[in-house]
């Protein structure tokens, strides 16, 4: 075989054979064959098959022996003649076998294999093999020893190891024997520890087992509390709490179905979510699970929970956030203060307030402000005037309405007092529902004022009354002299 020393039958590989034919008989190779005589003409011949090693080719076949003079080729039947006695055959088939081999990548999740090379060292230095991406095929020499090697391909998948590899193994490989159409061939199997020995003749294909996990990352909201937030509204996280070369943080908007991201098995992730300032929403989790049973997260202390994923698992860390129930308060206040006593003529400035207090943010506020007990004492002069939302007239009501509460906003109005009476000045609020007030309402005492059209000037008691008509009649008096004297006059100038 290859030029080698010949072997006697039964010690060639497995898969080569030849069978004897005397007179187109099959004949055991090695054992007498008696009820011959001297003189007799016997055919000589054989068949041969080279079975599972396909790569062996039997290309020629000598005979040499009693009455043959040398070595003839045998290239059909062999006519011999028989001479007295023993007469001995031997019979010589040359062999020429190559042996193969194919190397595979594969991932546990059907990932691109694009990124591995692939190789086989060793072998005495006889036939090297040239490395090559998943599939490469190469001659090699048969019955050496070859360590197989995969170049760093992506980080975040690892070699498989075979439980039962010696020490030291960084990759288990699969292989086995395999016909020309590759089709497996049971009986031979190799690679547990990374390497392979291919016998003569043989076609032998290695696999190795690149493995990662997967992380999903879910984003449910509790809005029963009456928040508006979507998932979409957070955005979640993903990264080795080590630096790992190749591997960057992934970052996805959050949604319910979740996102799918490969990681390194074995390796602590980070895992976190971020999203716009949000009022009212707790954090509830993360919680992680693969499907059967809870898989353990810890808090880092900065906002940012660890995992870590064995090898070839799905996990489902779902992140929840529950709204809280919103609360808000409002309150009415004047400018002066309720219980002032005030005056016809006075002006009073009112505030509503409404502020947020906890919880999402309040939604759909509305504070009725009551005029009753203001217009029938009062009559407005400015206003109202609001920080924020809309305020509409409804008799004698303000309806303030807005449509979103996240910090304090206010209107203001002023009224003039109107009142000729002693009356309590009244304004009053009414919260919507999720709200309170306190101080709900302001009132101010009225102190009576004369009207300045109808008022005297106090004189003293003695003569007081007496006074104008005294004045009136020295006036007169004095009128008539005047024209007494001036009659006179004329007439002594007639």
């Amino acid at each position: 075989m290859n030029g080698a020393a010949a072997v006697p039958d039964g010690e060639q590989p497995d898969g080569l054979e030849a069978t004897l034919l005397l007179d187109g008989d099959s004949t055991p190779w090695g054992e007498a064959q008696t009820g011959y005589t001297q003189g007799d003409t016997v055919s000589v011949s054989e068949t041969t098959q080279v079975g599972d090693v396909d790569l062996c080719e039997i290309v020629g076949a000598t005979i040499r022996g009693t009455t043959i003079e040398g070595t003839v080729d045998l290239e059909g039947p062999f006519d011999l003649t028989l001479a007295k006695g023993a007469n001995e055959l031997t019979v010589t088939n040359e062999v020429e076998c190559t042996s193969r081999l194919r190397l595979f990548m594969t991932t546990n999740d059907g990932f691109s294999v694009a990124g591995w090379t692939l190789g086989a060292e060793g072998g005495g230095s006889t036939i090297g093999f040239a490395d090559g991406l998943s599939g490469v095929e190469g001659q090699v020499s048969p019955n050496a020893l070859y360590e197989l090697t995969q170049s760093p391909g992506d980080p975040r998948y690892v070699s498989f190891i075979n439980s039962g590899a010696v020490a030291g193994t960084t990759a288990s490989w699969v292989c086995e024997q395999v016909d020309a159409q590759g089709d497996s061939i049971p009986g031979f199997t190799d690679g547990i520890d990374g390497d392979v020995t291919v016998p003569l003749g043989y076609r032998v294909e290695c696999t190795a087992l690149n493995q990662a996990a997967t992380l999903r990352l879910i984003k449910n909201v509790d809005n029963s509390g009456g928040g508006i937030q979507q998932p979409d509204h957070w955005t979640l996280h993903t990264e080795p709490v080590d630096d790992v070369e190749g591997i960057a943080i992934v970052s996805q908007p959050g949604s319910t179905a979740g996102f799918a991201v490969t990681v390194r098995p074995d390796t602590e992730y980070y895992i976190w979510e971020t999203a716009p300032p949000t009022l009212g929403y707790t954090l509830v989790g993360p919680t992680c699970t693969d499907g059967t049973t809870s898989v353990p997260v810890r808090a880092a202390g900065d906002g940012r929970y660890i995992v870590t994923l064995a090898v070839n698992t799905v996990v489902s860390c779902t992140f929840l956030n529950d709204d809280g129930p919103a609360v808000w308060k409002s309150a009415k206040t004047s400018n002066p203060p309720t219980g002032t006593t005030v005056a016809r003529g006075d002006l009073i400035t009112y505030t509503v307030t409404a502020s947020y207090v906890s919880g999402v943010e309040a939604r759909d506020v509305v504070v009725v402000d009551d005029l009753a007990g203001l217009l029938a004492h009062a009559e407005i002069v400015s206003g109202p005037t609001a920080t924020a939302g809309s305020v509409v007239r409804e008799g004698s009501t303000f309806r303030w309405t807005l449509p979103v509460l996240a910090s304090t906003e206010s209107i203001t109005f002023t009224a003039r007092v109107t009142a000729t009476s002693a009356v309590t000045v009244v304004n009053s609020i009414t919260p919507s529902a999720g709200g309170t007030c306190d101080p709900c309402r302001t009132a101010h005492p009225t102190r009576v004022v004369a009207d300045p059209a109808v008022a005297t000037t106090p004189l003293a008691a003695t003569g007081g009354q007496v006074l104008p008509a005294a004045a009136f009649g020295l006036g007169a008096l004095t009128l008539g002299a005047i024209l007494l004297d001036q009659r006179r006059r004329r007439l002594n100038r007639l």
